[in-house]
């Protein structure tokens, strides 16, 4: 029995040992001790409004805690603005001309203030004991007052759209729609009624639907027959191509043939033109009786005779014409 109460006593008491290191070591984690054994060094800040910031607000960057604050706000000499002290971890250095922002976290309206380093680095560290300018968090209360002021602007703007709205349908419930512009409007409608009845009785009656019916058949026949026209009249001219290129070498001859008539007429006009300038044997032919009479006995004892037996006789029969002028024509030697 004694045995079961020591060991009870012993379980009970290493479970309130290990209660109190977890107690201990939460006391290092987030109490003040682990703050003050890490040695920060402190700088200052000044803002233009530090509303809900308080002592012990963490400072951030980039939303990792780099230290705290570690002084209430405290109005500066001039009274435009406060001033409060920031205890910033050893590891960590605010780069030179980063700036300040007071912001909110959480739901309950507790501030933080951040560190946003700037774009280039330069490599200068802000120093201990240095005080710095911060922007100020925005103030809620101001942000509500100013939309609400921002949302009665716009509800004056749309009760004043609403009135001219209401206007301009009285405007057309008395005008447009008043009750003699109805009765146009219905005599109106009545007409296009009439009208389409009178367009459906007559020019959709059955008769003219027929007669269309009929004159689209008509023109399908006539468009299928001109089709057949356009066939064979593609098949003319292929044969009308093929003639022609049957007739290609005719042409080339006749006209090879009409260059030649053109130099035989072109040789028939020099010799009429030599005949006729008094030179030349076909002149002497024309204008020498007797040399026309001696050709003609040669002719003549050359078809008697032939060439091998030839003899220069008279052939009968030869009269002896006279010569231009009227004289006779002297007597044609022979030869012997």
């Amino acid at each position: 029995m004694a045995e079961s109460s020591n060991r009870t006593q012993l379980v009970a008491g290493i479970f309130v040992l290990c209660g109190l290191v977890l107690l201990g070591g939460l006391v290092m984690e987030f109490g003040p001790l682990q703050h003050r054994l890490r040695k920060p060094y402190t700088i200052h800040a000044v803002f233009s409004d530090a509303q809900n910031l308080i002592k012990g607000a963490p400072v951030r960057r980039a939303g990792a805690a780099i230290g705290k604050v570690s002084s209430s706000p405290q109005l500066v000499e001039d009274l435009r603005g406060v001033k409060v002290s920031l205890d910033i971890y050893p590891e960590f250095q605010i780069p030179r001309n980063s700036q300040l922002r007071i912001t909110s976290i959480g739901l309950m309206g507790d501030c933080a203030i951040d560190v946003m380093p700037p774009a280039t680095l330069t490599g200068n560290f802000i120093a201990e004991g240095e005080t710095i300018n911060g922007e100020g968090g925005s103030d809620l209360t101001a942000a509500a007052k100013s939309i609400t002021d921002e949302a009665l602007v716009v509800m004056k703007d749309i009760r004043g759209g609403l009135t001219e709205l209401n206007k301009a349908l009285s405007r057309v419930n008395t005008g447009i729609l008043s009750g003699e512009n109805i009765k146009h409007l219905s005599d109106s409608l009545a007409s296009v009624n009439a009208s389409l009845e009178k367009i459906e009785n007559t020019v959709l009656s059955e008769a003219n639907t027929a007669a269309v019916r009929d004159s689209l058949v008509l023109l399908r026949s006539t468009l299928e027959k001109a089709s057949a026209a356009a066939v064979r009249a593609d098949s003319g001219l292929a044969k009308f191509d093929r003639a022609m290129d049957q007739l290609g070498p005719g042409l080339k001859g006749f006209a090879e043939t009409t260059a030649a008539l053109r130099d035989a007429s072109d040789a028939l006009e020099a010799l009429l033109r030599e005949a006729r300038s008094g030179k030349g044997v076909l002149y002497a032919l024309l204008n020498n009786v007797e040399l026309r009479d001696n050709l003609v006995r040669l002719v003549a004892n050359l078809r008697q005779r032939g060439l091998l037996f030839y003899k220069d006789k008279e052939p009968p029969h030869t009269e002896q014409r006279p010569a231009s002028g009227g004289k006779p024509a002297p007597a044609p030697r022979r030869n012997r």
